[in-house]
């Protein structure tokens, strides 16, 4: 997932590992209408259509709003995002061993990136190299406040209000 927040929708496109899924809609779908099926076996049609449908958009409404860039970015953060809060550009890789990681740039107060740093404890000892060999097409300044523990790297740049961070959910190599 790629988001630059320019571009309307990239936060919602599918990836190449789409069509390695396709063989797998074939027994989802099987075991997804299997219930509906055997209650409309049971002589009650109307009440099985009504529980799938329901149940399939309430699915499908979780699914989307789950999988806004909001909604990524506050699952990376672990806080609430104000509206004040901009996104200017949020990736998230997964290296299927060292599981994922999501990288950022926001527009932000300083109001917020106190509230990550109470939140997570952070120390005030990173600086912008620590995110450099993640986010190399990006220009991070040299003037700013870095913070992070061993998961969670925020670089804070004040005049700009730019906040660069880099959140790793894998245990940290020794």
């Amino acid at each position: 997932m790629d988001y630059r927040g320019s571009a309307d929708g990239s936060g919602l496109q599918t990836a190449g590992w789409y069509f390695l899924g396709m063989p797998m809609l074939v027994p989802v779908a099987v075991l997804f209408t299997m219930p509906f099926s055997m209650l409309a076996r049971r002589g009650k049609v109307r009440s099985a259509w009504v529980t799938m449908i329901l149940l399939l958009a309430t699915a499908i409404w979780y699914t989307s709003t789950q999988s806004t860039a909001q909604a990524r970015l506050a699952w990376a953060l672990d806080v609430d995002i104000p509206p004040e809060v901009t996104i200017s550009r949020l990736r998230q890789m997964d290296s299927f061993n060292d599981g994922p990681t999501v990288w950022g740039k926001l527009d932000a107060p300083t109001s917020f990136v106190d509230k990550v740093v109470a939140k997570r404890s952070l120390t005030q000892e990173f600086t912008r190299d620590h995110l450099v060999s993640t986010m190399r097409d990006e220009s991070i300044p040299e003037n700013g406040l870095g913070f992070g523990d061993d998961r969670l790297t925020l670089y804070y740049n004040a005049e700009t209000s730019q906040l660069y961070f880099v959140r790793r959910f894998s245990d940290p190599r020794p």
